[in-house]
């Protein structure tokens, strides 16, 4: 799983990345389907982010999170990240 990360990230936005641990799974279920969503701890070691494979990213802080639409099974990271 952590070699799939660090190949996405590399082919979505640039950057080589360190995988460190796993720091949550969320299982959600909507009404048409179920997601089960895994987030690691990561650490960039190379590159200059980019939109790739992606229309548009932006770096925030977690206060600023809220201003962004989320899927609802996203707001356990967000409010996660928003403890730290």
């Amino acid at each position: 799983m952590k070699a799939a990360l660090m190949r996405e990230i590399r082919e979505e936005i640039g950057l080589d990345v360190i995988v460190f641990d796993q720091c949550l799974s969320i299982e959600h279920e909507y009404p048409r389907k179920s997601v089960r969503l895994h987030f690691f701890n990561c650490a960039i070691v190379a590159g200059e982010p980019r939109a790739i494979e992606v229309a548009e990213f932006s770096w925030v802080t977690p206060p600023e999170l809220i201003a962004y639409p989320f899927p609802e099974a996203d707001r356990e990271i967000i409010l996660q990240l928003q403890k730290r």
